[in-house]
């Protein structure tokens, strides 16, 4: 998803000599006010599946061990518990795609809107960075960021807590 927007930058007076219509323009906005809402909304469901996965294991594990209940029924709640977990990793991994297409498709309708002369948003978080690391942005003093990449993070301790309940 890497772009360099500073050469559409220097080429958007270029094409705005390329006229898009009132018809188009509506189109173009009504889109990505839909794929707009997506992307949010998978931001949402990011942070929101791991808390409720977390939380249903947690149930799982203290009920299963905090009861006296026999060693079988205690295997088939963890692997239950493990099946569970793994298929929410899953569907995390397959929300973050989505919300990858729609950004892509952000993009694209920003480079259509360039031609009509609006300036496009900057989507690379190297950019971001960069103006941390420069003390050009606000919470330019918080360099957690740098150790790891979140999303990835999460995702691997997912599949630790799949791989606990299993073992």
């Amino acid at each position: 998803l890497a772009r360099g927007h500073a050469v559409d930058r220097e080429h958007a007076t270029e094409r705005i000599d390329e006229e898009i219509s009132q018809l188009t323009l509506t189109a173009l906005l009504g889109q990505y006010r839909e794929c707009s809402a997506q992307h949010m909304h998978s931001y949402t469901l990011t942070w929101q599946v791991p808390a409720f996965t977390i939380g249903v294991s947690g149930v799982l594990v203290a009920a299963t061990f905090g009861y006296d209940v026999p060693e079988v029924v205690r295997a088939i709640v963890a692997a239950v518990g493990a099946i569970f977990v793994f298929a929410m990793t899953v569907a995390l991994e397959r929300n973050r795609i989505l919300q990858l297409h729609r950004r892509k498709d952000l993009i694209a309708i920003e480079d259509r809107l360039t031609a009509a002369g609006v300036a496009p948003l900057v989507w690379e978080f190297s950019r971001f960075v960069d103006e941390a690391r420069a003390g050009a942005f606000p919470g330019s003093r918080f360099y957690v960021y740098r150790l790891v990449e979140f999303f990835s993070l999460l995702r691997d301790l997912m599949l630790l807590v799949v791989v606990l309940l299993a073992g």
